[in-house]
Order: structure tokens, then sequence, then C-alpha cells
């Protein structure tokens, strides 16, 4: 019959009892804006939300150390709106060009070369939609963080006083 050293049972209950060392959910955010049960709002940058709190740098450049118990609500962006700007630009461009065509041959004096109409459109429906993911670029996206399914928000304001509770 074997024994087994009582030294690698004592060893083999305590590695049993470790806790796993499981990655720590953390999210992290380039751009963030958080509401505060208070109902303060404060936005910021270079934030990691961690299960004790959110760290970062507000917009008006202090270092802010946040716990979660404290936050109502927080969203992180999460890219633009290059691609819609990028679509409705192109579509501008190709009506455009198909108006400007109608007008043209509406013209009996005006001689359109066939050969140049596709080209002219390819140009100002491409050229369109650069301006519109120009533009579209300029405005973030927002995604929810989800948080926790209890809430509670009530928020003291001078005008009177909202208070809402919700628990799942």
């Amino acid at each position: 019959m074997n024994r087994i050293p009582a030294y690698l049972v004592v060893l083999a209950v305590l590695m049993a009892c470790q806790p796993s060392s499981a990655q720590d959910d953390s999210v992290t955010c380039s751009q963030f804006r958080v509401i505060l049960n208070s109902g303060e709002r404060i936005e910021g940058r270079n934030g990691i939300l961690t299960s004790i709190s959110l760290t970062g740098v507000s917009n008006k450049g202090r270092s802010i150390d946040i716990p979660r118990s404290e936050i109502w609500v927080i969203y992180r962006c999460s890219g633009s709106k290059a691609g819609k700007g990028a679509l409705m630009g192109a579509g501008m461009g190709l009506i455009t060009g198909i108006i400007a065509i109608i007008q043209l041959q509406a013209d009996p004096e005006q001689e359109i070369d066939e050969s140049k109409i596709a080209p002219g459109f390819l140009v100002l429906t491409g050229g369109a939609a650069l301006i519109g993911m120009a533009i579209g670029s300029a405005f973030p996206t927002w995604e929810r963080i989800p948080l926790e399914t209890s809430i509670q928000f009530n928020p003291q304001r001078k005008m009177g006083t909202l208070a809402i509770t919700v628990s799942f």
C-alpha cells in the first residue's frame, strides 16, 4: 500500500483553495460621459472602469477617481458617424448628378457628351461622400456601459426633486 506524504495532501488542498486569478473586468474608455447618482454630469478621457471605481482625466484636466457605487450611468465613445455621413453625402451627390442630367436633357440647345456622364457621376458622388465622411467624423457615437440591475437615481435640484428607483 502506497502512502501519500501528508505535505503533498496539504499542498494540494491549499492550491485548490486559492482563489482563481481571473482577469479584472475593467473597461477602458478613450472618452467617457458619466452621470452620477447626484445628477452631476462629468465628461473625460483616458478612463478605466473597474469593479471598484472609474479613474481618468476630466475635460477640465483634473484627475478623477469616482467610486462605482456613485455612478448612475456611463457612456464611452465607440467611434464616429463617418460611415453615415459618407452614405448621406454619396446620396446627395447622386441626386444632384441626376437632377443636373435631367436639366441638361431638358434644354434642346444643350449637347451632352455621353462618355462623360459616368465619370461625372463618380466624381460628384465620390466627392460628396468624402465631404459627408469628413463632417460625420466630427460627431462621436456613444455606447452605454451596463453597470448593475438595481438603479437608484436621486438628483437634488433647486427647482424640485426627482426620485426614481428601479429594482429587478
